[in-house]
């Protein structure tokens, strides 16, 4: 309507003739900043009118200014068009998914690096090595599966001492001794029944936590990452996790799987045995006790009164062997709270482990890394602002010999610089 402003976009003809009037006015600009200038020079030049120093240096100032003017018009006249910056605040601040693969990358080069430098070490030369990851949750269990043994063998001597008194006295041998059954002993491996129970629900209180990292590396991460490198370097080589999975939980032998079973199976059996012998006691001392109602003889008398004696004290270490025995096979069937496993269970397993370590060519490997990133954020005058990104790692080994002496160690180092965003992908690909 007549008398309204209108808010029409302006033509391509209007926008034209915007600019050309613009640069128009610029060029006014710089050629009365040159006229200024000359005129300034012109002044100085002039001999019929020589100027005094305060002029001089007027004059000179009058010139520079001149000059810087038409500098800045010309700046003004050629300028590209205004860049606005990117709305909201460019952060740089914690660990980002950038910063998370160059640290991963960096970390599959120093298992690269750490395998080449393990396969050139004298113990390793044209093997394939089996490499368990070390877990501190598996050492208290290998020594309950040790501290199993020790307790079978000690009630199997048990039982078979007081098996040769036994013999002794129910064949009416001379020496109703027999063996050397040392109460002692016996004590011994009640004693260590105890303990051994102590041992196993302190076990189950243990806490492992290798995971302190400034960027997140829980394990899991770091051995799938040693495991590829391996399976891509040294695919002759084995890789055991015991921690999350059994070792040997398939393929096995049947006397390596039932070692540790055979064993019960065998202290069952002279259980058995024991109480076999138990009842041919009390046959025994039914006789004497029967015998003795009868006999008038005082010699005789005090001969089956002294038998008596002695068959009832072997029938009662008997019965104290079979109550020890029964104290470790109750023991072998507890459940712990923690993980609902019995004790039997997690013998067994120590059992693989152990048996995978006495095999030519293992070894434990013990694994922890360092990972780390940061960021560089960069402002520019004329551009938006940008961030780099960078990643390092560091992964430190041990390896053990059998006999639990340091065979190797190694320090890995592996750090790459700073990297825009889109030229990571390219890199953590390789």
């Amino acid at each position: 309507m007549p008398g309204q402003e209108t808010n029409l976009p302006k033509t391509e003809e209007e926008i034209l003739l915007d600019k050309e009037v613009a640069n128009a006015e610029k060029k006014k600009q710089l050629a009365q900043f040159l006229f200024e200038a000359a005129e300034s020079k012109k002044k100085l030049l002039d001999l019929d009118n020589p100027l005094t120093k305060q002029q001089f240096a007027t004059a000179n100032e009058s010139i520079a200014a001149s000059n810087l003017k038409a500098l800045q018009s010309a700046r003004d006249r050629w300028k590209g068009p205004d860049v606005k910056a990117v709305d909201g605040k460019i952060t740089s601040e914690g660990n980002s998914i950038e910063n998370h693969l160059l640290a991963g990358k960096a970390l599959y080069d120093c298992f690269d690096k750490l395998i080449k430098i393990i396969d050139n070490q004298p113990f390793s030369k044209n093997k394939n090595l089996n490499l368990i990851i070390y877990n501190s949750a598996d050492f208290p269990q290998i020594d309950l599966y040790k501290g199993m043994l020790d307790q079978i063998e000690s009630i199997k001597q048990l039982f078979i001492e007081t098996f040769k008194t036994f013999d002794s006295t129910i064949f009416d041998k001379e020496d109703l001794s027999g063996g050397t059954f040392d109460p002692l002993l016996l004590g011994f491996a009640a004693g260590g029944i105890i303990r051994t129970v102590a041992d196993i629900f302190s076990f189950f209180k243990i806490s492992t936590d290798i995971n302190n990292y400034d960027i997140t590396l829980d394990e899991t991460a770091l051995i799938a990452t040693f495991s590829k490198v391996v399976r891509i370097e040294k695919p002759d080589w084995s890789v055991f996790y015991p921690a999350a999975y059994p070792v040997n939980i398939a393929n096995d032998s049947s006397s390596k799987r039932n070692n540790f079973t055979n064993l019960l199976i065998e202290l069952k059996e002279l259980d058995e045995k024991a109480k076999l012998n138990i009842q041919s006691l009390d046959e025994k001392l039914t006789t004497f006790q029967s015998d003795l109602s009868t006999e008038t003889e005082i010699k005789k008398v005090e001969n089956i009164k002294s038998k008596v004696l002695k068959i009832t004290e072997l029938k009662q270490n008997l019965q104290k062997i079979t109550a020890t025995y029964n104290q470790f096979d109750t023991l072998l069937s507890t459940t712990t709270a923690g993980n609902n496993m019995s004790i039997l269970t997690t013998i067994l397993r120590a059992e693989k482990i152990v048996q995978k370590f006495i095999e030519d060519d293992s070894y434990v490997i013990k694994l922890s890394a360092y990972s780390n990133g940061s960021t560089r954020k960069i402002n520019g005058t004329f551009r938006a602002s940008s961030i780099e990104f960078s990643g390092g790692s560091e992964v430190h080994c041990i390896i053990f010999n059998k006999d639990g002496s340091v065979l190797f160690s190694e320090n890995v180092y592996e750090y790459i610089p700073y990297k825009k965003s889109e030229n990571i992908l390219q890199i953590v690909s390789l």
